[in-house]
């Protein structure tokens, strides 16, 4: 491997021009940039060209295996598809934990960050999880209203806690939600893929049927049902039957319009038949 040395900013060698009588100034000197310890220098490492090759052809063949996603194995297919499931829920998580560790030290004058370089584009995965936290005292500490503030706002956030932990429904939804939400999306994914395996995008039927009579009913399903009481509960179906009944009964009132109409139609032709005959017997 070999290095070029560039030099980015020199160090001015500084030097004085005019007479006693004119005021003095002071230019750089441009005849040299003399290596100094004041000086900006950037060395260019140059790779050998076996590694880029490398590279090079490590990348063609991913974007390759990316298009050719429909000829992959299945085991390959599920193995992509839990990594990236399990990797999403990992991160969604820890940015709605770090959201709620900063509210809840923030009331108390502290400033805290679960990883806090988390959100930070320029790091490299490694590096957006070091460090662990980040922990100081806010400047607004001992802030007269800072303290207020906090205060009002800490009581509103455990008032609206409060209300809503007085629904029994509502903890029984995030408990639904957490134990059979997470599964009934995995499980989608996953007959989804297997689905598309084929090439239709719909689920294979039989490929995962994996539920029984006997497991409990899931969130959706429960969604489903709690909907449709709510819809019951409204009387949306009873106008929705209303509706229903309007119509026909304008159709039928149409039909029978019709029916006029063309018995009408067809006296008026008898009558024309008629006085032609009439007139050709004459």
């Amino acid at each position: 491997q070999f290095g070029t040395l560039i030099q980015l900013r020199a160090a001015p060698r500084l030097i004085q021009q005019g007479s006693e009588k004119t005021p003095k100034y002071v230019i750089p000197e441009r005849k040299g940039s003399p290596m100094t310890d004041k000086g900006i220098y950037m060395i260019i490492e140059e790779n050998s060209k076996s590694t880029q090759s490398f590279y090079l052809i490590l990348v063609v063949i991913v974007v390759l295996a990316l298009m050719c996603f429909r000829l992959w194995p299945m085991w390959l297919k599920k193995g992509i598809w839990y990594i990236s499931f399990y990797l999403l829920v990992f991160l969604i998580v820890t940015a709605i934990l770090r959201l709620i560790l900063w509210g809840v030290l923030y009331h108390f004058g502290l400033e805290f960050w679960l990883f806090p370089n988390y959100f930070i584009d320029s790091n490299d995965p490694r590096d957006s999880f070091l460090p662990v936290y980040s922990f100081e005292v806010r400047e607004d500490f001992a802030d007269a209203r800072s303290i207020i503030f906090r205060l009002i706002s800490g009581s509103l956030i455990v008032y609206m806690c409060f209300q809503f932990a007085q629904d029994e429904k509502n903890i029984e939804d995030l408990k639904d939600l957490a134990e059979n939400g997470l599964t009934d999306l995995f499980e989608y994914g996953q007959d989804f893929m297997i689905g598309n395996a084929l090439g239709d995008g719909k689920p294979k039927e039989g490929a995962n049927d994996t539920r029984n009579d006997d497991q409990p009913e899931t969130f959706a399903d429960k969604y489903r049902k709690e909907l449709k009481k709510d819809v019951d509960e409204l009387g949306l179906d009873e106008e929705d039957e209303d509706l229903t009944n309007y119509d026909s009964e304008n159709q039928e009132e149409e039909a029978k319009k019709e029916e006029q109409e063309e018995a009408v139609d067809g006296k008026d032709e008898e009558e024309f038949v008629s006085s032609k005959d009439m007139f050709d017997e004459m």
